[in-house]
This record gives structure tokens, C-alpha cells and sequence, in this order.
């Protein structure tokens, strides 16, 4: 198949998908030809951002506050990465334990590499 045929809209034929969830879905299909090639990934581009309000290194558990004032739990699944409270994380949001957690935590990288922290506007 070539990229066109994935990436044309049709109209909605009765009983078919309504124009939008068509164009969603050949967005999607567009998206799983390209990756390989543009080396993008789709939960990267679905990451929120938040900021660590709390945080335990010995158990590795905290909370993130989001962009909307939200609150949510989240465990550190890698030990390598060292959290602190007020640094920028990116996350994904997902059901573990029966209740919705914050997963794939990474923290934030400005244009030099470093961390960005909101603990330097503190002091």
C-alpha cells in the first residue's frame, strides 16, 4: 500500500464511520507506516507534563501535580533515574493496581541537557 492510500479521507458510507474517526483512523494508519522512518513515537506524543510535589526515594513513589491542577500517584520503575521534588517529568497516564497512575516518568531536558527544575526559582 502506498502512503496516499492511507492518508485519503473518504466519505462516509451509510452505516459507516462518520468523516472524522475515517480521517482518525488513516492518521493512525499513517502514523504505522511512518514510524520506522521518522523514528517517532505515539505515547511520547500523548506524555503530560507535571512537577513532582512530593516524593519518597526510598520506596521511589510520589505524586506529580499536572498542568491542570491535578494530582496523581506514580512509582519510579527505574532506579538509574533520580527524581527530586519541583523537577519537570513527562508522563503518561495508566490503570496499575486497579487505579489510574502516573507511568513512564522521565524528567524534563532543557537545550543543554540538564534538568529543568522549578527548585532554582524557589531560593
Amino acid at each position: 500500500m502506498s502512503l496516499l492510500e492511507f492518508t485519503s479521507v473518504k466519505k462516509p458510507v451509510d452505516g459507516g464511520y462518520p468523516l472524522q474517526h475515517e480521517f482518525l483512523n488513516n492518521l493512525f494508519l499513517c502514523y504505522l507506516y511512518l514510524d520506522p522512518l521518522i523514528n517517532i513515537s505515539l505515547s511520547k506524543l500523548l506524555m503530560r507534563t507535571g512537577v513532582i510535589v512530593s516524593y519518597n526515594s526510598v520506596i521511589r513513589c510520589g505524586v506529580i501535580k499536572d498542568a491542570n491542577k491535578r494530582k496523581i500517584r506514580f512509582y519510579n520503575e527505574h532506579p538509574e533515574v533520580r527524581l527530586k521534588v519541583l523537577d519537570v517529568v513527562r508522563f503518561s497516564v495508566g490503570f496499575v493496581d486497579n487505579a489510574l497512575k502516573a507511568v513512564n516518568v522521565i524528567p524534563v531536558l532543557d537545550k543543554n541537557g540538564s534538568r529543568v527544575s522549578l527548585a532554582m526559582l524557589v531560593n
